[in-house]
């Protein structure tokens, strides 16, 4: 149902990324020489699922009452955040990966639901 509210959590942060970049970067570290190393992969911005919740919400015209925090975690204090975003920097180095903007990222995935039609 599209009017439903979500609760989301807003004590851990991510790097979220969109496919086609994650996909490209795969291709890139297949074909790559490089070798014994650990790469990370996400985005630029480091957010919480309430913080995207409400960007995307917003970018989509969907009211933000429908985001919400999850009620366990609405007083908490800032210093539980934790923080599971990844330093991809190596790999956009060592790979040219060029990340998203995490507008560009939205404006794709504005783009996909309306060709989509959902």
């Amino acid at each position: 149902n599209q009017n439903r509210p979500v609760e989301l959590d807003h004590l851990v942060r991510h790097s979220y990324a969109t496919i086609e970049p994650y996909c490209d970067w795969v291709l890139r570290c297949i074909e790559a020489p490089i070798k014994n190393k650990t790469l990370h992969f996400g985005g630029l911005s480091k957010l919480t699922e309430y913080e995207l919740g409400c960007l995307v919400a917003e970018k989509l015209k969907v009211p933000k009452s429908l985001v919400i925090r999850k009620p366990s975690q609405a007083n908490a204090s800032a210093s539980a955040m934790t923080d599971y975003s990844l330093n991809f920097t190596q790999a956009v180095r060592n790979l040219e990966v060029k990340p998203l903007l995490l507008k560009q990222s939205l404006d794709l995935l504005q783009k996909h639901l309306l060709i989509t039609g959902l």
